[in-house]
């Protein structure tokens, strides 16, 4: 099925450190219609519009990929790859990191400890969510 996830899409790169079943979701919602979007493909969407300022039709899934893959590289370094996996209450610690992130900050602000923006991280953390969601 075209814009499904594919391990083409990871050519020339070592790894992948968003787990295969997030970028499913990513990679299928520009050949989903609209009335058959899953709730988490429906919450990109919004994170896009509403934090990043910008609809997924003008920014390539790519990016959203790339944006992710460099929130998590960041953490790999700090905390260990996928640490985020086994972090106790994960999904209400994420979901809060989401809130501050989203909240809290402007979206194109830069965060003090990693220099990416915060709008970054809360995709990150709703990619995590999503994860979790998905892995019930």
């Amino acid at each position: 099925m075209s814009g499904y996830y594919d391990k083409k899409f990871d050519k020339g790169k070592k790894e992948t450190l968003l787990p295969y079943c997030v970028a499913r979701e990513i990679y299928a919602i520009p050949s989903t219609k609209a009335e058959d979007l899953t709730p988490e493909q429906q919450l990109i969407i919004w994170v896009h519009k509403e934090i990043l300022g910008n609809d997924l039709d003008q920014y390539p899934v790519e990016n959203t990929v790339k944006v992710i893959e460099t929130v998590l590289q960041h953490g790999a370094e700090k905390y260990g790859k996928d640490n985020w996996q086994t972090v106790p209450d994960a999904e209400q610690r994420y979901y809060s990191a989401y809130r501050r992130h989203a909240v809290d900050h402007h979206p194109n602000e830069i965060d003090k400890d990693s220099g990416l923006l915060h709008g970054y991280h809360a995709l990150c953390n709703i990619a995590f969510l999503i994860y979790f969601q998905l892995n019930k």
